[in-house]
């Protein structure tokens, strides 16, 4: 989702749809599948990387004109992680992350002890630009890609997501997550899991960073309490409610921390909204379709995109679709 629409990325296309009348903007034809795909410069372009590629995608045109797509940048190594910024571009390959300008050119460029794992922007904060490297090493750069403070050791091995807001970030590897105070640079926290014999697969914090919700490969989900660490077990796998919507079939791929109740998904269509006090399922719908990704749209909604390209708009409460967008 960006400021000028919802942007679907398929696999042999993007589309860009109208905020509010869901009205196709654009469609971009891909030539061949890519495997990251980032908005980038206020929505104008849409960033795919193919292999070691990054290729340009215009989603504005003017009426009569059709640009045609551009080669950004073109890296030694596979790209690993992906990401736009308002005037910038976010890479990672190998063991290096590079940042560059709108037209593709490098700006600057850092290689670490271990590959990079993943990369988050943050718009209105001095320490901008966060790169987290698979060893557990949180490295923090302004606009310019210039450092800001020393890299932050937490200890990880292995990350596999990372969630960010103005002041908090949240890396984790399969069994622990560290809390990293953005503005000291400090490991304000951890929570380690390892005596639960979970593996985790999804995080996310929430906007003003007092809760953090983690999905599982088991199906379980957590909400934690920041302020205390407190879990609060909004699923168990073993748990069996009468009606029998409050379970996760397989792993939780998705998890959002907004609007105060966590939600979460599962590849095979499932889609939960938890209530934080009790752990029980609000609302809860199975989707008929395996599901590719799914977005936060809105309060008690959600956008879903499944393998037949199709996105779909669903409202939580009466368990209906309410918008579906062909790509």
């Amino acid at each position: 989702f960006t400021e000028r629409g919802t942007l679907t990325f398929g696999r042999s296309s993007l589309s860009l749809f109208g905020p509010l009348d869901g009205l196709l903007r654009a469609e971009v034809a891909l030539p061949t599948p890519g495997q990251l795909v980032a908005p980038a410069f206020r929505g104008v372009s849409a960033l795919v990387a193919h292999g070691r590629r990054v290729v340009s995608y215009p989603l504005l045109q003017a009426r009569g004109q059709r640009k045609a797509p551009s080669e950004f940048a073109t890296f030694p190594e596979e790209i690993r992680a992906l990401a736009g910024g308002e005037r910038t571009a976010l890479v990672g390959h190998g063991k290096t992350f590079v940042l560059l300008d709108v037209l593709g050119r490098p700006r600057r460029s850092h290689t670490y002890p271990s590959p990079v794992a993943a990369l988050a922007y943050r718009p209105g904060v001095s320490a901008r630009l966060l790169v987290a490297t698979r060893d557990g090493v949180l490295h923090r750069y302004d606009e310019r890609g210039s450092p800001s403070g020393v890299p932050v050791e937490t200890k990880l091995s292995s990350v596999v997501a990372l969630s960010a807001t103005a002041e908090l970030a949240a890396l984790a590897d399969a069994t622990r997550v560290a809390l990293v105070d953005l503005g000291t640079g400090r490991v304000v926290d951890r929570i380690d899991l390892g005596a639960s014999q979970e593996q985790l697969r999804s995080l996310a914090l929430s906007a003003r960073g007092e809760a953090l919700v983690a999905g599982f490969q088991s199906g379980l989900v957590l909400r934690f309490n920041v302020r205390s660490l407190d879990p609060t077990p909004v699923l168990s796998p073993s748990s069996s409610w009468a009606d029998q919507r409050g379970r996760h079939a397989g792993p939780v791929t998705w998890v959002s921390a907004e609007f105060g109740r966590p939600l979460s998904a599962d590849a095979s269509g499932a889609i939960f909204e938890w209530d934080p006090k009790t752990g029980r399922a609000l609302h809860g719908l199975r989707t008929p379709f395996r599901l590719s990704r799914v977005v936060l749209a809105g309060e008690g909604r959600v956008a879903t995109l499944s393998p037949e390209l199709l996105v779909r708009v669903w409202d939580l409460a009466s368990e209906r679709e309410v918008l579906r967008l062909p790509t």
